[in-house]
């Protein structure tokens, strides 16, 4: 009786593990309610079956070095009520991360179901945007964010930030079979092209330039099937090409407007955007006067509003930028974690493409590890403009694909 309880629990938190895409579409609460659950249960388990093995690796060291790094920050930051909203229950992700893990671990085929259901969430969100295109409204009546913008569900502009950031992780799972079945591969490339497409259409160039980078890694890294995704891609390129051509409109929000946000003076070139070009000339600046250890988390919307940084169109919720979020608000101590996991993923995604090259197999990566990798670098990629790194909804996705990277890939192949 007790052996069937805990594999109904298990059962109920692999089912609530796998509606988290379509829980991320709904909103920021009940996706951060699923993964506050899953903690939860993974805490219980690990306590009743005495699983520490999980608790003793250097990814649970580096997690709560870093937790205890932004818990010092906000206590002592300009704003200790408002920073400690944030990181003082940082810690769920851990547990949730760990969660996943045992989950995947004892459940190999959980890993594939998830694939199911992000793919069918894709798929929903892309009739929801192509609607929304042709009506102006999407499936529950929300009117569209903005002319040039399309709404998610909630009317949440992050639409194609969504897509972008999701696709490598979808790709992924689907690495992940043995076997995949034509029907499965036809599906994925309607997929790709649509969401291509759509990207494209959504006005998010940061987006679509974001998914052109998590298509080359993964193009030039993987070993089955990286035509089919090259193939997918150039099909979307050409509609985009066509589309742009004939839609005087499309053109002009799309390359005409991104032509213009080029300023280019007497003094200097500025390649970014006016509001991003001044956010960031703030945050550097709240960097340059705090750089231990930054001003504390989600504490950027209060200091850039103080006279001697604010300017027009200087303050905001946050920065913009990962890197300059980190550097603002948890200082230079901070920055080491973020920049040292993007350098280890890139670092990973160099030595196997090396050996790629020389057909060296004493380090190769598997397929879905690539994307997974390529799934990190276009999350925190520092180069171009970010949402919050710290608002929970944006938590969820990028702690997301991780588990997947830390699970034991002996037990998904067996």
């Amino acid at each position: 009786m007790v052996l069937f309880s805990k594999f109904k629990i298990q059962s109920i938190f692999s089912i609530l593990f796998c509606i988290l895409p379509l829980a991320l579409v709904s909103g920021p609460f009940l996706s951060d309610l699923i993964l506050s659950l899953i903690g939860i249960f993974f805490i219980i388990i690990s306590v009743r079956n005495k699983l520490w093995i999980y608790y003793k690796n250097t990814f649970v060291y580096l997690f709560l070095a870093f937790y205890f790094l932004i818990l010092f920050g906000s206590i002592f930051s300009l704003s200790p009520t408002n920073s400690l909203e944030s990181s003082l229950f940082y810690f769920r992700y851990l547990f949730f991360t760990l969660g996943i893990i045992y989950l995947l671990n004892n459940e190999p085929k959980l890993s594939y179901y998830f694939g199911y259901v992000l793919f069918a969430t894709i798929l929903l969100v892309l009739i929801d945007a192509y609607i929304q295109y042709f009506t102006g409204y999407n499936l529950l009546g929300y009117e569209k964010w903005s002319v040039n913008r399309f709404s998610g569900f909630l009317k949440d502009e992050a639409l194609g930030r969504y897509l972008a950031y999701l696709m490598p992780l979808l790709f992924a799972t689907l690495s992940m079979k043995k076997i995949i079945y034509r029907y499965e591969l036809i599906a994925a490339m309607l997929i790709l092209i649509l969401c291509d497409v759509l990207v494209y259409l959504t006005g998010e160039r940061t987006s679509f330039l974001l998914l052109f980078l998590g298509t080359l890694i993964i193009v030039f890294n993987i070993k089955r099937y990286k035509y089919l995704r090259a193939i997918c891609f150039v099909i979307s390129i050409a509609i985009v090409f066509i589309i742009t051509n004939y839609s005087p409109e499309i053109k002009r929000r799309v390359i005409d407007t991104s032509i213009q946000g080029f300023e280019i003076g007497s003094e200097d070139i500025k390649i970014i955007n006016k509001h991003y070009d001044t956010l960031y000339k703030t945050s550097y600046q709240i960097f340059l006067d705090h750089p231990i250890i930054g001003i504390g988390v989600k504490n950027f919307r209060i200091v850039c509003g103080e006279k001697k940084y604010y300017a027009e169109d200087s303050c905001s919720t946050h920065p913009h930028n990962t890197l300059l979020q980190f550097l603002s608000e948890t200082g230079l101590s901070g920055t080491l974690f973020y920049l040292g996991f993007l350098i280890f993923c890139s670092f990973k995604l160099i030595i196997h493409f090396i050996n790629m090259i020389f057909k060296r197999n004493d380090y190769v990566l598997e397929d879905y590890q690539v994307c997974l990798y390529a799934c990190y670098i276009v999350m925190l990629w520092p180069l171009a403009p970010s949402l919050n790194f710290f608002n929970n909804w944006v938590s969820v996705l990028y702690f997301l694909p991780l588990p997947f990277l830390l699970m034991d890939t002996k037990k998904l192949y067996k």
